[in-house]
């Protein structure tokens, strides 16, 4: 069965703003060399704009939308999370611990999530209320009743583009070439008890089986004085797990700003050309 290659998201977003890494997030997976080419766009409100009804307008300001929110000032997506997390509560009846209470919900109503699950009949599996809860909240159904949510008025977006790459790890764990890439990918593994478990499972066999020899066990003295280690590992072996660690452990992430200055999209009013021609005629 191959190895499951890690991955991690990355959400970007305006430092002071609300964001949710389940939303719009960006996904970066082992083995890559991967660029993030960010352009920001600070979309802004001209007074008059600002003088229109919400209905005219079709958007929110951060001061407007639900008082009684679980955030202090209003924004597109906080909202939706709000009306998400109170769908999947119900649902499952529960919520994370790590999560806020959405307003609305009585707290002696709601239980943790916990990701054991319990059948009454023994030897059945049965979905954890975590699993039933995460489920919830990734559904599409969860914005079905999320109409309150208005776009925001004024905000800044990150316009992206990925280049990708493979990393080449013949280069990244060369002998010969740089140290610090084989340090950068070897360093966890060296000062865990990474380096003693492998040695351990090695000479509990009797022997120790090196790349171009066999040693018995009564020779580990000298295999661990006259071969070169590197890490823990005999040099080669440390390459070759150097190699490992940047295939399905490890990725490199650059990011780029295409423009030195922000890009500013101002909202206003459309006035037609019959009330351009009456304002002329004035």
């Amino acid at each position: 069965m191959p190895q499951t290659k890690g991955r991690a998201a990355i959400a970007i977003n305006e430092y002071l703003s609300y964001y949710n890494v389940r939303m719009n997030s960006l996904d970066i997976i082992a083995g890559q060399d991967v660029t993030i080419k960010i352009k920001p766009v600070h979309h802004v409100a001209s007074e008059r704009f600002k003088s229109l009804d919400v209905e005219k307008r079709n958007c929110l300001f951060h001061d407007e939308g639900n008082r009684n929110s679980m955030f202090n000032s209003y924004n597109f997506k906080a909202c939706q999370f709000e009306c998400r997390l109170s769908y999947a509560v119900g649902k499952a009846g529960c919520l994370p611990w790590d999560y806020v209470l959405p307003s609305g919900i009585e707290s002696e109503n709601v239980t943790m999530c916990v990701s054991e699950s319990v059948s009454p009949v023994p030897g059945q599996m049965r979905e954890s209320n975590l699993a039933r809860f995460e489920r919830a909240m990734n559904s599409n159904e969860s914005l079905g009743n999320c109409s309150a949510c208005m776009p925001n008025c004024e905000e800044v977006t990150y316009e992206t583009q990925l280049v990708i790459f493979d990393l080449d790890v013949e280069d990244l764990c060369n002998e010969y070439g740089n140290w610090n890439t084989i340090d950068l990918a070897m360093r966890d593994w060296e000062r865990t008890s990474s380096p003693t478990t492998h040695w351990f499972n090695e000479l509990s066999i009797g022997n120790y089986k090196g790349r171009y020899k066999t040693y018995n066990l009564d020779h580990t003295t000298t295999v661990i004085t006259y071969t070169n280690i590197s890490f823990g590992l005999l040099t080669k072996e440390a390459l070759a797990m150097c190699k490992h660690k940047y295939k399905y452990e490890v990725a490199r992430l650059s990011v780029q700003i295409l423009e030195p200055e922000v890009t500013q999209i101002k909202k206003d009013v459309r006035i037609s050309f019959s009330d351009q021609l009456g304002v002329i005629g004035e």
